[in-house]
Order: C-alpha cells, then structure tokens, then sequence
C-alpha cells in the first residue's frame, strides 16, 4: 500500500513538472522578444536623436561608416546676419560634409563662388578667409553667439583696409579707415561711429585673447555691401566700394564767349583710398556759343575704382551786348 501511494505520488510530480515547463519556456520567449524589441526601439531612437544614419558594408567586402549630420531643433536659432539657422549652444549645427569636426573646410559643399575683384569670402563656424584668390586663417574662427555672426576684428584690418589700435585711457578698441573712426568696448553692445553712438545686436567679447564683435556692426558703419551663398555657407564682403564725386559751377550766369567758367569739385572715397585721377566730359573753360550743354566729372581711386559719373546741365546765354543808341529826326 505504502509502494502503491509512492509510485501515485511520484507520478503526479512528474505530470505537474511536464505541465509546468511549456508555461517557463514560453515566458522566457516573451522575454527575449520584448527585450529585442525595446533594444531595436531604442537604437532606432538613438538615430533619430543624434541625427546620424549610418552605412555599412561596401561591394568591395570592406566595412566603412559614412555619418551624415542633420541638425535637430535644440539650441536652433536665426542669425540675423544672414538668416540661417544657427546652433546657438556650440554652432556646429553643419554637416560634416562641408566642416570637418575642427572647423576647417574640408569640402565646399558645392560649386565654389566665383571671386570677384576684390572681394572678401568668410566661412561660418571656420577661421578660413578668402581674397583675390588667396587664403587667410582668422585669429579665431566665425562664431556665432546667441543668434549674433561674430568675427575676429583684427583679422579683416588688413582685408578691409582697416587701422586697428588701443586706446589705453578709455579702454576701447579703436578701428579707423580713411575719415572714418570706429570704438568698441569690451562686454557692450555701444560702439560709436565718428563719435555717433550705434547700438549692436550683441556685445563684443574677448575670445581666447581675441577682440570679436558683430560682423554687422562693421559692414553697417563702413557701408559695405554683402551676399550670403547658403549652399557653400559664405559670407562674401564687396570691397570694391566707388568713389563719390560732384561738382558745382561758381558763377551764376554765363555768357558766350565771355564768362570764364570756375568748377569746384568735391571727391571721396568711402574706404578713405586716396583718388589718383580724373575725367571730365564736355567741360569748357569758356563757351564759345549760347545754349545748354551737359558736363559730367568722374573720379578714379588707387584700387582702380571708378565713381559713377556726375553731370551738371549748364545754360549759357547769349554774348552780353552794349547798348547802342538810336534816334530818327524828320529833317
């Protein structure tokens, strides 16, 4: 009986463990799959968060990654420069296809610009310049802060045309070209111009020992046109600025043949160049007949610019004749 009852209990631990087991292997399965599926969902979040897609595995067998960078929404603001969005937390919101990691160009992007005669190409987030087919390396690279294009002023003085000094009793940093004088102080957005008070769109800050102040501010007080080329992410700065010229006519009548005509011309550079020549279209000394003739001056700067041609209409009248007396009689 005891033999009888042993052998019933110990098939009911067999069938129970029989009945048990499918229900263990199950579970672990449901496991594995559930922890595969959050790894595959977290990986595919990883991307999405960085930004990064990677290729693996060429035709030749050999294994490499290509990363292709894409920018989220953190940190993103507009630079007002040159309205493109900029991450305002390290700026290295590019893709590596166009900046290495150390803010070189590596590879344009895109067709180069064509340089023009004196321009000035700058690279966003690189301290690579370009000039009349030459390349330069800033002191620092282009950096953009709280939405605001910054550049290393002591590295356009000589592209620009620029005086850079120091004023040691107002502490100011002081930029002159020609007749124009520029101050700027560190940690203000003030600077003047020719005495004139200007705001900034952001203070000008040291660097790495480097004086850096708003792209902006430069290009506006010294009128200098520039272009954005969004596809090669360049600044491109035209310094070939014309010359001013004008003139008036001293005397308020003139007459044929008689009045010796004085012109009294004004001339400027708004890059301060010093003006080597002129041109002058149907000027006269003295004009031999009455009527209406047009005179236009030119000037010509050192760098070879010419100004837009200035014109002045002037009416002679007829030759000033003496009185003649005259009188009949009947006799």
């Amino acid at each position: 009986m005891n033999f009888k009852k042993w052998t019933m209990l110990t098939a009911l631990a067999v069938a129970q463990v029989a009945a048990v087991a499918p229900v263990g292997a199950e579970a672990a399965s449901t496991t594995v799959q559930s922890t595969d599926s959050v790894s595959a969902q977290q990986a595919q979040a990883n991307v999405a968060d960085s930004g990064v897609q990677n290729s693996i595995g060429d035709q030749d067998g050999t294994s490499t990654q290509t990363d292709t960078v894409t920018p989220n929404n953190t940190g993103v603001s507009n630079d007002p420069l040159t309205g493109l969005p900029t991450d305002t937390t390290n700026g290295s919101n590019v893709s590596n296809d166009v900046y290495g990691g150390d803010g070189t160009i590596t590879n344009p992007g895109g067709a180069p610009t064509s340089m023009g005669a004196n321009q000035l190409i700058l690279y966003l987030n690189s301290a690579k310049m370009e000039q009349n087919g030459q390349v330069y390396t800033a002191t620092q690279p282009m950096t953009v802060k709280d939405g605001v294009s910054y550049v290393a002023i002591r590295s356009l003085v000589s592209r620009v045309g620029l005086q850079f000094s120091y004023d040691t009793a107002t502490k100011e940093t002081v930029i002159t070209q020609g007749t124009n004088v520029m101050r700027f102080k560190t940690d203000s957005k003030v600077y003047t111009v020719n005495g004139e008070a200007r705001q900034m769109k952001g203070p000008a800050f040291q660097q790495k020992n480097v004086f850096m102040v708003p792209l902006t501010s430069i290009t506006q007080a010294l009128n200098i046109p520039y272009t954005v080329n969004n596809t090669t992410k360049q600044v491109i700065m035209d310094l070939n600025q014309k010359p001013k010229a004008s003139f008036t006519v001293q005397q308020k009548d003139i007459y044929a043949g008689e009045t010796q005509v004085t012109y009294l011309t004004k001339e400027s550079s708004p890059t301060g160049l010093p003006i080597v020549n002129q041109r002058w279209e149907g000027k006269q000394d003295v004009f031999q007949e009455p009527g209406t003739y047009v005179v236009t001056y030119s000037v010509l700067d050192s760098a070879g610019n010419w100004s837009d041609p200035y014109s002045v209409t002037i009416t002679v009248r007829p030759p000033n004749q003496p009185p003649v007396a005259l009188f009949t009689t009947d006799k």
